[in-house]
Parts: C-alpha cells; sequence; structure tokens
C-alpha cells in the first residue's frame, strides 16, 4: 500500500513538474485499475511465498522447524 501512495504522489509530482504532458492522459481512470491490479497481484504473490514455509514447518516437530 505504501509503495502503491508512492507511486501515485510521484505521478502527480512529475505531471506537476512538466507541463508538456497531458494529465488527462496520465490521470486516465484506467491507469487507477492497472495500479489497484499490480497491488493485488504484489499481495497474491505475498501471501502464497509466505504461507508454504509457513505450512511446511507447521506440519513438522517443533526443533525441526527452527533447525531449518
Amino acid at each position: 500500500a505504501a509503495g502503491t501512495l508512492l507511486t501515485v504522489l510521484l505521478v502527480a509530482g512529475l505531471v506537476a513538474a512538466t507541463p508538456a504532458v497531458d494529465a488527462a492522459l496520465v490521470l486516465d481512470p484506467t491507469n487507477g485499475y492497472y495500479l489497484l491490479l499490480a497491488l493485488g497481484f504484489g499481495v497474491g504473490v505475498g501471501i502464497v511465498s509466505g504461507a508454504y514455509p509457513a505450512w511446511k514447518a507447521a506440519n513438522e516437530r517443533p526443533v525441526e522447524a527452527l533447525r531449518s
């Protein structure tokens, strides 16, 4: 979420600093859809990549889980 907010702020700053860029093109509502899609993808990858090691460790004896 912080990365998404930072991206929005950086784009807004670039649009303000570059008057040659058409703001309507950059601030198109479909761009927000792609931003939310990227956020959802990142969250999904994080959950899946964290859940597998946790599931694997939960199915082992505690001492073995701490060793590996």
